[in-house]
């Protein structure tokens, strides 16, 4: 068994989000045949983006209204209600996302399939053992301030959690996989 974790910003000491999973790396029979799979994964593409373009937009506009980046607001209540659009789009475009993440991993198959989705990941993902980095992608790397992975595998993750946030991962990170939402933590560059 895996642990995964994930991150949402791309620069080291803030706060980011992380939603580790568990995931058993032997793969069942599959029952759907590939074309069935892979029109599944096309209309999954085309829906992901038919929705979160939109969304985004709605979200930026509550933005914009709620800040009154274009001037004052005259009712207050109003910008109540940019904001309450704001956070029911994030809380829409977050619990599509999830759903999406949950499909996209049941297409996966073997080894090689993982391999690639870990790589062109453009968010941090590290899978550790142990409390011990075992594989890292790019994105990862380069979060943490490092040259190259190979500088960051056997390395426990703790080293790379900030100090108010070593409470979540220890004394071990089944607490951590266990969660069922975004954990905030905040994460140290290794160069500094």
């Amino acid at each position: 068994m895996l642990n995964w974790a994930f991150s949402n910003l791309k620069k080291a000491n803030e706060t980011v989000a992380f939603k580790p999973v568990s995931i058993e790396t032997e793969t069942k029979d599959r029952a759907v045949p590939d074309d069935a799979e892979s029109a599944s994964r096309e209309l999954l593409s085309a829906i992901s983006h038919g929705l979160r373009t939109p969304l985004n937009t709605i979200i930026g506009f509550a933005e914009m209204m709620e800040e009154e980046l274009l001037g004052p607001i005259g009712t207050p209540q109003y910008r109540e209600y940019s904001a309450m659009i704001g956070r029911s789009g994030r809380s829409i475009l977050e619990h599509f996302d999830a759903q999406v993440s949950r499909e996209r991993l049941k297409g996966i198959r073997n080894a090689q399939d993982y391999e690639h989705i870990i790589e062109l990941a453009p968010d941090m993902i590290c899978i550790c053992e142990n409390g011990r980095i075992t594989r890292i992608n790019a994105a990862g790397v380069a979060l943490l301030g490092m040259w190259d992975s190979d500088t960051l595998i056997g390395r426990p993750f703790s080293d790379f959690v900030h100090n108010d946030y070593q409470t979540i991962i220890h004394p071990d990170m089944d607490a951590l996989v266990q969660e069922k939402y975004l954990v905030p933590m905040k994460l140290v560059r290794g160069d500094g």
